[in-house]
């Protein structure tokens, strides 16, 4: 005879459902589970699953944005721990390292997501990153106005960094070849070094004009 599932309060069944699915989606990726692995994952039946999350998608999104959600707090911590905006932006990189090794599931999901995912969903994760990268903005031209130079450029500076430490995670975690700590302080002097060169008073940005 079959063992009944314990019943459990909605919010407390739908947190076991998520973690359950965090650990097989992290192993196994997006599109190879199946329901039933999911609701085997979980301890519970089928119909138990579909009354909290009403499809495999659903399901999937609510683990992404639960990454998501747990990599933004983190970086908004970084990016508030300091009013020096050079330690802000050490903190998030800081964060961000962090994030990548202690939920390895979460890096890899956020990594895999966008070329698996519907344009919708596509746009919601890539709206999730601007926002990042907006925060990152933000820190950065402090520093540029703290250095007297020209802030204009921060939102392209703060996507080339999120673009760099990005890849940076992906050789790391294939390689190790140095303590984590260690990333962070590589990539804030290559960015403190990059600041510094840049001109004093830069010409203006003036798009082409088109002709006729």
């Amino acid at each position: 005879m079959a063992t009944a599932t314990k019943r459990l309060p909605a919010s407390e069944r739908r947190r076991q459902i998520l973690a359950a699915a965090r650990e097989v989606y992290g192993h196994r990726g997006a599109e190879d589970p199946s329901v039933d692995d999911l609701a085997a994952a979980a301890g519970i039946s089928k119909p138990i699953l579909y009354r909290h999350f009403p499809s495999k998608r659903e399901l999937y999104l609510a683990v992404l944005e639960d990454h998501l959600a747990d990599l933004i707090r983190r970086l908004w911590v970084g990016l508030s721990g300091s009013a020096d905006p050079r330690e802000r932006l050490r903190g998030a990189l800081q964060a961000y390292f962090e994030f990548v090794e202690e939920r390895p599931d979460g890096y890899r999901m956020l990594v895999e997501a966008g070329p698996r995912m519907d344009p919708g969903t596509r746009e919601r994760l890539g709206t999730a990153w601007d926002t990042l990268a907006d925060g990152v903005a933000r820190t950065v031209g402090d520093i540029l106005r703290g250095a007297g130079l020209d802030p204009t450029g921060a939102p392209v500076y703060a996507r080339a960094l999120v673009g760099m430490a990005q890849g940076v995670a992906e050789w790391w975690t294939r390689t190790r070849r140095m303590p984590r700590e260690a990333l962070a302080d590589y990539l804030l002097a290559l960015t403190w070094r990059g600041f510094d060169g840049l001109p004093r008073n830069p010409t203006p940005f003036r798009p082409a004009q088109a002709t006729g």
